[in-house]
């Protein structure tokens, strides 16, 4: 919430946890302009990962607004992968080794967005350039 200057924890029953992430916000708020809700899928995650998260949505905010003063209205400000790469790419999500992609077009979009706003990531994104199909070779590591 970008323009506001609250955290909020959502309904999570144990009144310890809303405790910790209620500090964690207060604790991580050092240059960081808005307001964080943290939602249920929050539970449980480590300081480092919801820091990251502020930083990354922040950065996002911080892209957009740049963008909208930049250029007169109407004009599109931000767009989503249409992929399942911008939301691999949020910190909460690190736990995965890599994102293998099949398409080039699809690849250097994703490449693009993790570049700008987790580079720490960069080196887990692949183009995946192999004539099988990539699903069958994952299918085949699996055990499938």
């Amino acid at each position: 919430m970008p323009t506001v200057i609250h955290g909020r924890v959502a309904q999570i029953p144990s009144d310890d946890e809303r405790a910790r992430l209620k500090r964690i916000l207060q604790n991580n708020r050092t240059g960081i302009s808005g307001g964080f809700i943290v939602r249920t899928a929050g539970e449980g995650r480590s300081e480092e990962e919801l820091r990251a998260d502020m930083m990354f949505l922040y950065n996002l905010w911080l892209d957009m607004r740049q963008k909208a003063e930049r250029r007169p209205a109407p004009l599109l400000i931000h767009h989503d992968l249409n992929v399942g790469g911008a939301d691999s790419a949020r910190p909460a999500h690190l736990h995965f080794k890599s994102i293998w992609v099949d398409n080039e077009e699809v690849y250097e979009s994703v490449l693009s967005f993790v570049e700008r706003f987790q580079p720490a990531l960069v080196n887990r994104v692949k183009l995946y350039t192999r004539s099988n199909p990539i699903f069958d070779r994952v299918r085949h590591h699996r055990g499938d």
